[in-house]
């Protein structure tokens, strides 16, 4: 069972002007829509002179130095108000507006390729989700898998209260998607990654200026998940990074466009065997 959830829209605006003269890809910055405008990144493969100077040593040499200069780097987009007028890409981030404050943001690891775009939902207190429709390819999609990719609380903010803790807000967060109209996502998944796997893999997020608790390991997470949000590991794998992803089944949308059954992920239905061991790598 199927319904036509969204009409494609494309269009040349001023705002894509630059994008549009530099043969900037529209997957990593499209300024037609909210949810897509991230930052232009004056970076050599952003402005394409990676193409026009063939000389890969050159090239070598200028990423390098650009790197030991301004890697890794927290570029924000642009902050979009609870309910904004304007064209929306994802449908879902389009009726979360009317609940959260959203931004858009680069981070940039590498200069040769500055494409690590996020959106960032605003849970409130400090507490910042980046999300968004994923095919698990690497790539965006507005329909199928919604993914939670990370959730963490900024530092210097104000303590929790006690009904403003993080698993809470992640709780409230699904739950108002779970009552998402015409909603075309399916299934949700994550990865969890406490401290351990954080400071072993991803320093490079560091730059969110993350409030770090060496309580907060993998293990520790994962009960919680299993518990606060009926989180199960599934039979998914994450090729590009290795491990599976886990789906949480306190996700259960009310109106699906789309049946399970029907998914392009369908193993992230099934449930892994493994299911007691985090097995982030």
């Amino acid at each position: 069972m199927e319904r036509n959830c969204y009409q494609s829209h494309q269009l040349t605006t001023p705002r894509n002007y630059i994008n549009d003269v530099l043969k900037y890809p529209r997957a990593n910055a499209d300024w037609d829509y909210l949810d897509r405008s991230f930052p232009i990144m004056p970076t050599p493969a952003g402005y394409g002179l990676s193409k026009i100077y063939q000389d890969p040593i050159m090239m070598r040499l200028l990423n390098d130095e650009l790197n030991k200069q301004h890697c890794p780097k927290y570029v924000k987009g642009i902050e979009i108000p609870i309910n904004s007028e304007g064209e929306w890409k994802c449908p879902a981030l389009k009726y979360l507006n009317q609940f959260y404050r959203q931004e858009t943001a680069r981070i940039i690891i590498d200069f040769d390729d500055p494409y690590f775009c996020i959106n960032v939902i605003d849970l409130g207190d400090g507490w910042r989700l980046h999300c968004g429709g994923a095919d698990l390819e690497g790539n965006r999609a507005e329909r199928g898998i919604f993914g939670l990719w990370w959730v963490y609380q900024k530092n210097a903010t104000l303590a929790n209260r006690p009904d403003g803790t993080g698993i809470t807000r992640l709780r409230k967060f699904i739950q108002t998607l779970n009552q998402m109209p015409n909603n075309p996502y399916n299934g949700m998944v994550f990865k969890p990654a406490g401290y351990d796997v954080l400071q072993k893999y991803s320093s490079f997020l560091d730059v969110t200026n993350y409030r770090r608790d060496p309580r907060a390991t993998t293990s520790a997470l994962v009960k919680m998940y299993k518990r606060r949000i009926k989180a199960v590991k599934t039979n998914q794998r994450d090729e590009e990074h290795g491990g599976y992803y886990w789906r949480t089944d306190l996700y259960q949308p009310v109106d699906p466009l789309y049946d399970r059954a029907d998914s392009r992920n369908p193993k992230v239905f099934q449930n892994n065997e493994d299911n007691l061991s985090e097995n982030f790598k």
